[in-house]
């Protein structure tokens, strides 16, 4: 199964974030990187929904015009691929002794990796779980520091996520501007609790791998913010924290 979703990947859709199934086309979803197309998908998606609820044949013309520029739109070669599907992959095409394959793949992280070109918003939590989390469990098995090397690059693009008033990241991060914000639905500067909660096993490896302190002191600062604190512990009291917990709720947990 591995083997032949990864050839049909590496057939349609190589060096892309991944493949559409169906169409057999590239998908390039922008909490990825390297898409800039997602609101005209977005488009599609919602006259399709109008279309089916009004039985409108208008809609319907409309839909089949935007889906034709949107398919050819995503045939044209990417701004800049960001691979997701491929650094997702490495430690489990090492694990499964798939060499050939994750040569291939090496290879073009080696080459073509480089989230500094990707020319859109990444998702802070989603950067970090594939590609310095692939980047590092392929460090683990192979002792390639190649891997490291990549894997700090992109931590170091992430950084000034943490450039918040509480030190929490901001979930979204324009790599243009180097500015963040939070999901359009997270109200008054609220963070994802099981986001930024779990960011700490690869910032923390980093730190480690590398000898460099600062990704491990980023990560340590939000978790000590949701931590018990010694009023809590003394009363033994229950600390329940809110799924998308708001600045104003964490400044009154650290002070009680």
């Amino acid at each position: 199964m591995m083997e032949w979703a990864w050839d049909g990947y590496a057939k349609y859709a190589w060096g892309d974030n991944e493949v559409k199934p169906v169409s057999k086309l590239p998908h390039r979803s922008s909490v990825f990187g390297g898409g800039k197309f997602g609101t005209l998908a977005t488009v599609c998606l919602s006259v399709r929904v109008v279309s089916l609820l009004t039985v409108n044949p208008l809609y319907d013309q409309h839909i089949i015009l935007l889906e034709m520029l949107l398919d050819f739109i995503m045939q044209m070669p990417a701004v800049h691929q960001c691979g997701a599907t491929i650094v997702d992959s490495l430690d489990t095409l090492y694990i499964m002794g798939l060499q050939s394959r994750f040569e291939k793949a090496t290879e073009w992280v080696q080459t073509s990796l480089d989230l500094s070109r990707a020319g859109s918003t990444l998702s802070v939590f989603e950067t970090t779980i594939r590609y310095i989390g692939g980047l590092l469990s392929a460090y683990a098995l192979s002792n390639n520091q190649m891997f490291v090397e990549k894997a700090v690059a992109i931590a170091d693009l992430l950084l000034p996520a943490f450039n918040t008033p509480t030190g929490i990241p901001y979930g979204y991060l324009d790599v243009i501007r180097k500015t963040g914000k939070s999901a359009s639905w997270a109200t008054g500067g609220s963070s994802i609790l099981s986001e930024f909660g779990t960011l700490h096993m690869e910032f923390e490896y980093l730190s480690y791998v590398t000898k460099n302190p600062i990704y491990y002191e980023k990560v340590i600062n939000s978790i000590s913010l949701i931590a018990p604190t010694k009023l809590h512990t003394q009363y033994h009291s229950l600390v329940l924290v809110p799924l998308i917990p708001s600045p104003l709720y964490l400044f009154l947990h650290v002070c009680w």
